[in-house]
């Protein structure tokens, strides 16, 4: 009655058809039919339902998916070596997939190489100025 809705339909007497004789007796009937018949199969679905965790829980299936999940973190954690190489070769090959996921402050700055060069001229610069106590324009990196 559980697994099978055509047994249940013939328990709960849903397969045989009966004549009413007036359309308010029928709507009647079939009102309170209907609703007898939702409720055992609400009851149905809900013992259904319990019956399902009881037997995982007394199989110990929940323990068991348990074991299998901590096995899987421990072994992810003792290739941590190999799924670092993996990231940085996808990282190196610019993924879209994993740069998707990648959170913004981890992901690479580009840099504006004139940028940069001015910065390095800078400071060579102010290195020199250091060094001898004076700056000339004719001695500046650039003009």
């Amino acid at each position: 009655m559980l697994y099978n809705p055509k047994t249940r339909q013939e328990v709960l007497g849903l397969t045989g058809s009966t004549t009413v004789i007036t359309i308010e007796t029928s709507h009647e009937l079939k009102s309170v039919q209907d609703a007898v018949i939702f409720e055992v199969e609400n009851d149905i679905n809900a013992f259904e339902e319990y019956l399902r965790a009881a037997i995982f829980d007394a199989s110990g299936f929940e323990s068991y998916c348990i074991q299998e999940l901590k096995g899987l973190v421990d072994s992810f954690r003792e290739k941590e070596g190999t799924w670092t190489g993996v990231a940085l070769n996808e990282w190196l090959q610019g993924n879209p997939q994993l740069l998707a996921v990648i959170p913004p402050a981890l992901r690479s700055q580009e840099s504006n190489l004139e940028v940069s060069e001015r910065l390095r001229q800078l400071s060579t610069a102010l290195k020199k100025v250091r060094m001898h106590g004076t700056y000339s324009a004719s001695t500046a990196p650039y003009k």
